[in-house]
């Protein structure tokens, strides 16, 4: 694994762990047993990764990075997620708040 297709990886891991990951499908939608089809897993290992009971690995992680459009941030133009010496396990402490769920996402606002 080159070290772009590693940074990819992580950034997708990232989305994992937030849940924008199942996000950003619904909000693409797509199906999880079609986009399960196309990364070439079960729905249940999907949904699995979805709900942050595991993670991804390799060509796997890459096939669903790339189903969903995610660009590790170095591609994109941008500074790495994590820097060098910073605490990746622990999202609080790294400034990182969960995601809303997909349906206050979807909630109409007054």
């Amino acid at each position: 694994m080159t070290p772009e297709q590693l940074r990819t990886v992580g950034e997708l891991r990232h989305l994992a762990v937030t849940g924008e990951a199942r996000a950003r499908r619904v909000s693409l939608h797509i199906g999880l047993r079609e986009l399960a089809r196309v990364i070439g897993v079960s729905p249940s290992a999907l949904s699995r990764w979805e709900n942050r009971i595991n993670l991804p690995r390799g060509d796997h992680a890459l096939r669903w990075a790339n189903a969903l459009g995610v660009l590790s941030t170095t591609e994109a133009g941008a500074s790495p997620v994590y820097q060098p010496g910073e605490s990746a396990g622990n999202d609080e402490a790294a400034g990182y708040q969960p995601a809303a769920s997909v349906e206050q996402a979807h909630e109409p606002t007054q």
